[in-house]
């Protein structure tokens, strides 16, 4: 934040609306679960392909989410998301009409852009209106974004009857979050200086990933997403294998889901605080309780014990993801006109960990095997520990600019 501009209560309302960005695209993604039957009945999908339709919107992150921040340090986010939501509501109609695999592809592509560059902006738009103390909790408000999108898409979307009238919510919901990031959002408070704009996109993009530490961040935001996504994907199939119930199962898959939202929006301050200011050993710390709790929690035969622990073991994985991408913004090097390459950096790491590995990586290897699956996850969240090590303390001692 430009130490010459006082926070005003603003910069609430601009982290309301990325907030909702982030939460209308999880929803817009995972609003397909629900009707995987009829997709497969009713337009012959299989199940790898109403798989990949699922998953299609994280392969729009993979593409553009660096572009979608490097856009945004030239022309500015308000330019940059005015542009994609209007691609992204395009993509969010097309899907009401969509009745083949190859259309359903394409307009869960294109839907994807808005949420996209939303969120490959967030870091950027939170260094520009929130003061230092203030960013680690700012950070995990938003990262809780995509678990509420997809707990409401879980929670709901079977209400709806037909994935068709699904598909219009989608689309209505989408077209609000859109209005709303440009009626209130700006690309910074009022009398705040502007970075600098004329550096070209490849020169940005070069500048960034020769930052050592944004390699760091591109490691902890991979081991995030494997332990994250491993475990929602598969640990209610794997208890179901153990003979018990699909509803208890579940019940102990949305404990740790709760897990991971509380963690991503507090667990990030508490752990500054423990650390007076310092956070990688504490983060070391944690990520080992978290990794622990994750396979312990699996291997206990008790549904409400493993509930707990898995409960634990994501408010430790969830916790540190507000510290890494607070870090992104004070580490050395970064400057303000390379945030949004930075966030989209971080983005694409994120949506290629969690297209990845988990279908294409861990299965192969794991097969039936939910030992493996789990033993990966929990590793994954150790290491988010211990890749932490990697950035530099940062937190207690920067000024309240990007510099």
């Amino acid at each position: 934040m430009d130490p010459k501009v006082k926070p005003t209560g603003k910069r609430w309302a601009v982290l309301f609306v990325i907030f909702l960005g982030c939460v209308v695209g999880s929803f817009s993604q995972f609003v397909t679960t629900a009707f995987g039957g009829y997709l497969m009945d009713e337009i012959g999908l299989s199940t790898s392909q109403f798989g990949a339709i699922t998953m299609c919107p994280m392969l729009t992150g993979i593409i553009f989410s660096i572009f979608a921040g490097t856009i945004a340090d030239k022309k500015g986010v308000r330019f940059s998301v005015f542009v994609a939501g209007l691609i992204g509501i395009a993509g969010a109609a097309l899907r009401i009409i969509s009745a083949s695999y190859a259309m359903l592809m394409i307009s869960s592509f294109l839907l994807g852009f808005l949420p996209v560059f939303i969120s490959s902006n967030s870091a950027k738009l939170i260094s520009e209106w929130f003061p230092k103390k203030e960013i680690s909790i700012a950070m995990g408000i938003f990262m809780a974004g995509g678990g509420a999108g997809n707990a409401i898409a879980q929670a709901i979307t079977a209400y709806f009857g037909t994935f068709h009238n699904a598909c219009v919510v989608t689309l209505f919901m989408m077209v609000i979050a859109y209005v709303l990031f440009l009626v209130i959002a700006s690309d910074r408070p009022e009398g705040a200086t502007p970075p600098p704009a004329d550096v070209p996109i490849s020169q940005t993009i070069g500048n960034v990933l020769r930052l050592k530490h944004i390699w760091v961040i591109g490691l902890t935001m991979i081991c995030f997403m494997v332990g994250n996504m491993t475990v929602s994907i598969y640990l209610t199939t794997a208890f179901t294998t153990r003979g018990i119930s699909v509803t208890t199962a579940g019940f102990v898959t949305s404990a740790f889901a709760t897990g991971i939202m509380i963690g991503t929006i507090f667990g990030g301050a508490v752990i500054l605080k423990i650390g007076k200011g310092k956070f990688r050993i504490p983060s070391l710390i944690v990520g080992i309780i978290g990794g622990i709790c994750v396979y312990v929690g699996w291997m206990l035969a008790s549904p409400a014990i493993s509930a707990v622990l898995m409960f634990i073991g994501a408010l430790c994985c969830g916790a540190l993801v507000p510290v890494n991408m607070s870090a992104m913004v004070y580490i050395p090097g970064m400057k303000p006109e390379y945030m949004g390459a930075a966030g989209g950096y971080a983005n694409m790491m994120r949506f290629l960990a969690a297209f990845v590995f988990p279908s294409y990586i861990i299965a192969p290897i794991a097969g039936n095997n939910f030992n493996i699956f789990m033993m990966f996850a929990a590793i994954a969240v150790v290491l988010f520990g211990v890749f932490t090590l990697g950035l530099p303390e940062v937190l207690e001692k920067q000024p309240d600019t990007v510099s």
